[in-house]
């Protein structure tokens, strides 16, 4: 961007931007019947995240905690013992690229086999590493070949370390990577 442009930006950045139609669209995104034409992050994340009037069968109206409560499979009395707020404050801390690699990953609308094969990007979804089909992104972390394995020891080593460097509860460190390793091996 050069001077001038960034002068202009800085004049006219509070301004709202206008809704207009582009000819051969690839990807538009609207909210209430209006075309987003640039984005406001946190309007944006505050339509996602406070939408109200679900309708039956209709993923479209449901709320981001309905998205991850189906998802996950995560039963309705747990959804109060997830902290929402410390989650979207770190993931608001964390730098740009980080969020979207979160998002994508956690939504599995990333770069795994399977999505590839969706996109049209290769025939197959099997995991180059141990074979096997249709590779999600809880495959990526759950994939049994050796170099993925060494890899997650190498992952929990690093974690250990700093919960000794932060003082965490010994108990605390305990229940938490027991909960690892039981999901690691697609325990319940």
């Amino acid at each position: 961007m050069d001077i001038h442009a960034g002068k202009y930006y800085q004049i006219h950045k509070a301004k709202e931007c206008p809704n207009i139609a582009m000819a051969n669209e690839s990807l538009t995104v609207w909210i209430d019947d209006k075309k987003l034409s640039c984005f406001d992050k946190q309007m944006l994340y505050d339509k996602v995240f406070t939408r109200t009037g679900k309708v039956e069968k209709d993923k479209s109206t449901g709320t981001c905690k309905d998205f991850w409560k189906e998802k996950e499979n995560i039963p309705e009395e747990a959804m109060d013992y997830i902290h929402w707020e410390a989650l979207k404050k770190a993931l608001n801390n964390a730098p740009q690229g980080t969020q979207r690699w979160i998002l994508k990953h956690s939504t599995g609308q990333c770069g795994v086999r399977r999505m590839l094969q969706r996109r049209n990007y290769q025939e197959h979804s099997m995991c180059p590493r141990c074979g096997e089909q249709d590779k999600t992104t809880k495959h990526v972390i759950q994939c049994q070949a050796a170099d993925t394995r060494q890899r997650w020891k190498t992952g929990i080593k690093t974690i250990r370390q700093w919960f000794i460097t932060t003082s965490t509860n010994p108990d605390l460190q305990h229940a938490i990577f027991q909960r690892l390793e039981e999901w690691r091996d697609n325990k319940p």
